[in-house]
């Protein structure tokens, strides 16, 4: 139901595109055509990847996955921008076109019929505005995703929090999704950004991976260098369990050193401070998910949905830490991510519990950041 969604969805899309650019070109047939022939292949692009799923044959994983990943998104995620630029300069123009009209019905003035040669500048001036403004859109949206995600520095206010947790410092990374156009190069660069930061915990929130263990342990491998006082912790997310059971996911994080946990706590002594860590899995892990965990002067619940945060309070955790939604990723999904979770990025409290929403440190499928920049996120305990 959700691929056909999404498929109906891309040819509206695509039909207004093609439209769009139509009227914009006016009676140029050639030009016309030369456009409706680059929407149509951008189109066959985007729907590669989800229509090669279904071939009788496996592709080489090691060798054309990433091919096709670039192949499908990058066009997919150009249609994307410029369907937007082109719906807000419609906005804009209607909004224009109506402040006009009123302003000449109340100056009582007849509304000028519009000779085609007077309008033919302006219309031609706004169609290369526009133009302009996708093209902008396509370059900027995709800068954000690629680069390194920036660190956001949030204090978490915790009602009687002891002098030996005060300043605790959290790093939390979210939605990686390594593989398909996230590849080491990009897990390199941020093992050492969190190295730098020098957090006394770190927190993999789930989604780390799109693909299998054996496709994409170079690519991961080095989370093996990651650095902290006391550890780095991983749960899993929705996608760590779309190529495999998620178990191997799992297995593969313990065995580069991390800690992964899975329906389990830790308890970590600081300076005379007990701080208790625990993790449930996705709720796409067959296992029900255990709140239960013993007492101390800080709970944090790390799971990846953001939906955990009602069972979370009635445990009584002081914190939980989520990712999920990628802050909507492409603006105005951020409307349909509220639909579906609480909370879509930032902290927010809940009863008596914060829960810290990430927007993600990579992106998933077309790779565009729009008004949700990727982040790594350093959480540090304040008292409240």
């Amino acid at each position: 139901m959700h691929m056909i969604l999404a498929v109906g969805m891309l040819l509206v899309a695509f039909a207004y595109i093609g439209q769009r650019t139509s009227i914009m070109l006016g009676r140029r047939r050639a030009a016309k055509a030369l456009t409706w022939s680059v929407l149509g292949v951008m189109l066959l692009c985007s729907l590669w990847f989800p229509a090669a799923r279904f071939l009788p044959f496996d592709l080489d994983p090691a060798g054309f996955e990433a091919a096709q990943a670039w192949i499908t998104y990058l066009p997919l995620g150009i249609m994307l921008m410029f369907c937007l630029a082109f719906l807000g300069c419609d906005l804009v123009r209607i909004v224009a076109w109506a402040i006009t009209r009123a302003s000449r019905a109340r100056a009582a003035r007849p509304l000028d019929g519009g000779r085609p040669d007077r309008r033919s500048a302006p219309r031609s001036l706004w169609n290369v505005a526009t133009v302009f403004v996708a093209v902008v859109l396509c370059g900027g949206t995709f800068f954000g995703a690629r680069r390194r995600a920036r660190v956001v520095d949030v204090e978490v206010p915790i009602h009687g929090l002891p002098g030996a947790l005060e300043g605790f410092r959290i790093v939390q990374i979210s939605d990686f999704h390594v593989g398909n156009t996230v590849n080491r190069s990009s897990v390199e660069s941020v093992v050492e950004c969190i190295n730098d930061l020098g957090g006394d915990l770190v927190a993999i929130t789930g989604d780390l991976s799109d693909g299998t263990v054996d496709s994409l342990r170079a690519d991961v491998e080095p989370l093996g260098r990651l650095r902290a006082r006391h550890g780095v912790f991983f749960v899993t997310g929705n996608h760590d369990y779309y190529y495999g059971n998620g178990r191997e996911w799992v297995a593969e994080v313990h065995r580069l050193g991390l800690t992964p946990l899975v329906n389990e706590h830790r308890v970590i002594e600081h300076d005379g401070g007990t701080l208790v860590v625990v993790g449930v899995p996705d709720p796409m892990d067959s296992s029900a998910p255990m709140l239960a965990a013993p007492a101390g002067d800080v709970r944090i619940l790390l799971a990846h949905r953001p939906s955990t945060i009602e069972a979370s309070a009635a445990a009584g955790f002081d914190l939980q830490l989520s990712g999920h939604t990628h802050g909507g990723q492409v603006f105005p999904f951020h409307a349909f991510a509220l639909l579906r979770h609480p909370y879509v990025s930032g902290l927010h409290q809940f009863r008596e519990t914060w829960v810290y929403v990430s927007r993600g440190t990579g992106y998933w499928g077309p790779p565009f950041r729009l008004f949700a920049p990727s982040e790594i996120t350093v959480l540090t305990l304040v008292r409240g």
